[in-house]
């Protein structure tokens, strides 16, 4: 019985060790090997998702709301880079006919960066009781003084002439009769100045060639010089004020934020400012690439854009710079008309100053 029990113990044993040394068991462990791997490389995709996802909302979130036309060139390069989702914030825009639509949305707090003409940041100060702030100059003067009229060359060519413009009430007036009376043109009386409700009317009326002088804003003056082979710029009003004797920085458009994101998010100014930087140096350094994009966003058609960009004064004026120009300027815009910028001068804390 027990030679029988130690056969059978015996027989087993043999039984397990050939089992064991097999193909079957290299094949199982290949097979094992191969789910650990295939299970270990979804940890690793997850992360890289993961980390994908956390890049994305480390993006601090903004509103802003731009203007189409020449207020809003200078940002399409950072509206490209938001979309490629290389820009330091993440920006929420919208694109507005009309600057009231953007100063309403800043000043209801849908928005919290604007573009808006110089003047009406002015306004937005004294309105909001100094909710708002400037911390950019994006163009200076866009006011082209235009003819069909070859005999005349030059601002001494105006008197007893009329021209036709648009803007009353606002800086075109203001900058044009400032312009007029440095060089010894009275408004009214050595040269007379009639308004149309809007430029439209007045780029249309030269188009047609109903409007012999006429000061048209770009875009609009590239327009109509396309339209009317015969209408051509005289001179540019930025250029006729630089030769003035003063330290006012002539300025049409501008960027305004909100005081409560410099005080509750500074980090998202500071983004703000570097991204939109260079966004506007892209402006000079590409011009075919910045049109495009114009037209892309709705900013200004691409051929309008090619032309209008170089005689539009593109900027980016920040700081102590900003402040010492539109100090005087704003003062010039009073004595005018107090008015144009909200009954009152800003006060220095108007002007971001990093």
């Amino acid at each position: 019985m027990l030679k029988k029990l130690t056969s059978l113990a015996t027989a087993f044993l043999l039984l397990f060790s050939l089992t064991a040394c097999s193909g079957n068991t290299p094949v199982q462990t290949s097979a094992a090997l191969s789910g650990a791997e295939t299970q270990a490389s979804k940890p690793v995709e997850s992360t890289l998702e993961t980390t994908s996802e956390r890049a994305a909302k480390e993006r601090p979130e903004t509103n802003m709301i731009l203007v189409s036309g020449f207020l809003s060139i200078g940002a399409v390069n950072l509206l490209e880079a938001n979309e490629a989702g290389t820009s330091l914030n993440q920006y929420h825009w919208t694109l507005a006919t009309a600057p009231d639509e953007a100063s309403a949305k800043l000043l209801s707090g849908e928005a919290d960066i604007a573009a808006v003409p110089t003047n009406m940041a002015a306004t937005l100060y004294n309105k909001s009781e100094g909710k708002v702030v400037i911390v950019a100059v994006n163009t200076l003067g866009v006011t082209k003084l235009m003819s069909t009229d070859d005999s005349i060359k030059s601002l001494d060519d105006l008197k007893g002439k009329t021209v036709y413009g648009s803007g009353q009430g606002s800086i075109p007036e203001y900058t044009f009769d400032y312009v007029l009376r440095q060089n010894g043109l009275e408004p009214g009386v050595d040269v007379t100045v009639e308004y149309k409700p809007g430029h439209e009317e007045v780029s249309a009326q030269v188009s047609a060639g109903n409007i012999e002088i006429a000061t048209i804003p770009m875009p609009s003056a590239a327009q109509v010089a396309a339209n009317n082979q015969n209408a051509h710029v005289i001179l540019d009003l930025t250029d006729e004020w630089n030769k003035l004797d003063t330290k006012a920085l002539i300025s049409q458009g501008c960027i305004v934020v909100r005081r409560d994101l410099i005080e509750k998010r500074p980090e998202v100014l500071k983004n703000f400012l570097t991204d939109y930087e260079s966004s506007c140096k892209a402006v000079h350094s590409d011009l075919e690439k910045t049109s495009e994009l114009c037209e892309t966003f709705g900013v200004l058609k691409k051929p309008i854009a090619m032309k209008a960009i170089p005689e539009s004064h593109q900027v980016y004026i920040v700081g102590q710079e900003m402040k010492d120009g539109l100090e005087p300027f704003f003062e010039v815009l009073f004595k005018a008309n107090p008015k144009s910028v909200g009954g009152a001068l800003p006060s220095e804390d108007f002007y971001y100053l990093p």
